[in-house]
């Protein structure tokens, strides 16, 4: 057993001190220091204890992450009186430290697994990753404007994206990068994305008909189909029919072929993206007011 002396005599008290706590396993006097504040116990603790965790883990990084942690356990269980009158340090830092190891190595023998069912594509990490996943996204995406049954939809996209970023060599097993951590970040870029090209369908949406139904539509062509059409909705077509090329086009490649306006702008000659922006709300504007006008008189 270590011990350090400060310089002076105070110092060299207190370190006597923790030889004799430790030694005794006087848990209710280490108890006490760590409620006065005192700032050295938790050091003391951390030098008389790694020795010990080190021989558990065989590994000196780990030894000291795993130390520290339970360390700042114990200093919070004290510090909101949760330790009862036989509270055994000792026992406690031993024991949380051997669970906290043998979880992380059973969380890695986890992941080579998973891994290697991705690599081989044999669907059991498919199934694994949906229902152990799951949760989380649903939770997500909840809470970003959507609902149970979008959580599964992005799930299922961010499985076959995962599943390609592993074959492709995009993702590679490492502990510094959790299987479930870089999953869960795929299915929040896709619902992001999800939003971003919602709130772009949104405002054409005012002319009260579902988008989705004409996405994919460039409006250079017939629809076959017109008059399966609900009466707004012919409107609306016949409003854009008889727009002029250049709104028919920009709005076309903002709405349904979800180009930027820096694409929009190299497409169509504007000057910049800027200039691409006011051309579009310049032909929703007249458009919206089109159709408006064209409903009060078939109203």
């Amino acid at each position: 057993m270590s011990f350090i002396f400060y310089g002076n005599q105070k110092n060299i008290i207190f370190a006597i001190n923790m030889a004799f706590f430790f030694s005794k396993k006087d848990s209710r006097s280490v108890i006490n220091l760590i409620k006065e504040g005192d700032v050295k116990i938790i050091s003391q603790i951390y030098q008389d204890y790694y020795p010990e965790i080190f021989q558990l883990v065989n590994n000196d990084g780990e030894a000291q992450n795993l130390l520290k942690k339970a360390i700042l356990v114990l200093r919070s269980l004290v510090l909101s009186n949760r330790v009862k009158e036989d509270f055994d340090i000792h026992k406690f830092l031993i024991n949380w430290c051997k669970k906290q190891f043998e979880e992380n190595q059973s969380s890695k023998d986890l992941e080579e697994k998973i891994y290697n069912s991705l690599k081989n594509n044999d669907g059991w990490a498919f199934y694994y990753i949906n229902m152990t996943y799951l949760p989380s996204v649903v939770q997500y995406v909840k809470l970003h404007g959507g609902t149970k049954e979008d959580a599964e939809d992005v799930v299922q996209d961010a499985i076959l994206a995962l599943i390609n970023n592993v074959n492709e060599g995009k993702y590679q097993l490492q502990e510094s990068s959790k299987i479930k951590t870089y999953f869960i970040g795929i299915c929040k870029n896709i619902w992001k994305e999800y939003l971003r090209r919602k709130a772009r369908y949104a405002t054409f949406s005012d002319f009260d008909f579902k988008i989705e139904e004409f996405e994919g539509y460039d409006f250079l062509y017939e629809i076959t189909e017109f008059e399966a059409l609900t009466e707004r909705q012919k409107i609306v077509l016949e409003v854009f029919d008889n727009a002029s090329d250049t709104c028919k086009k920009v709005l076309s490649y903002f709405y349904f072929k979800n180009f930027s306006h820096e694409e929009i702008a190299e497409k169509m000659g504007f000057a910049n993206a800027e200039s691409s922006k006011t051309q579009k709300n310049k032909c929703l504007k007249k458009l919206k007011i089109s159709v408006l006008n064209k409903m009060n008189k078939f109203n």
